[in-house]
């Protein structure tokens, strides 16, 4: 079962955008841990400048809201979202073809 959350109903903290608290039907839950993940799938061979410039920016917001991001990351649009989740201090997780990792 899914559940969606109205973000109204999210208490962020400004200073580092992480979760607070949560009110679910009048009660606050305020230990909430949430290990939100995101997939980013992109061509690394069909990508423009503007494309990574795009992708890197958007990886910086992803690792500065603590979204970890799960890509295969080798280059192009993969590389550069890691690259800016990487710049502001978040996680990625790659996952490469083979047994190979050169």
């Amino acid at each position: 079962m899914f559940t969606t959350y109205n973000p109204t109903k999210l208490h962020i903290n400004p200073k580092d955008n992480s979760i607070v608290s949560l009110n679910v039907n009048g009660i606050i839950v305020t230990e909430v841990i949430l290990n939100l993940q995101i997939s980013v799938i992109g061509s690394g061979e069909t990508a423009t400048e503007a494309d990574l410039l795009l992708a890197e920016e958007v990886g910086i917001e992803l690792g500065i809201r603590k979204i970890t991001v799960v890509t295969g990351g080798l280059f192009g649009v993969m590389e550069a979202v890691c690259r800016g989740v990487k710049q502001s201090g978040g996680t990625t997780i790659g996952i490469l073809p083979g047994n190979d990792p050169s």
